[in-house]
């Protein structure tokens, strides 16, 4: 059995040696390797998900304008009694030539 006063010495010089491991620097660069090996193949993942949204409401956006686009030129021309008149006249006209 040890005494109390070499039980407490080896403790305090057991929560030194842990200190002085703890704060190495190399040990501080493993767990961040560590981490950085864990992190990095979700963030890859994550990235590539959101390229893969970016891509497809960008297309469904330029849907979106193309089919606006074409309500406005719809709502322009939605006069078509003048264009229809006009037809009716030179077409026969053009059948003549």
């Amino acid at each position: 059995m040890l005494s109390d006063r070499t039980e407490a010495r080896l403790a305090s010089n057991l929560d030194k040696t842990m200190v002085q491991i703890t704060d190495h620097p190399t040990v501080g660069l493993f767990y961040v390797q560590e981490n950085v090996h864990e992190l990095v193949p979700a963030l890859v993942t994550a990235e590539q998900q959101l390229l893969a949204s970016a891509k497809k409401s960008q297309s469904l956006t330029l849907d979106a304008r193309e089919a606006h686009g074409s309500l406005v030129r719809a709502v322009d021309i939605s006069n078509f009694a003048p264009i229809i008149r006009k037809l009716r006249h030179d077409i026969p006209l053009l059948q003549k030539k």
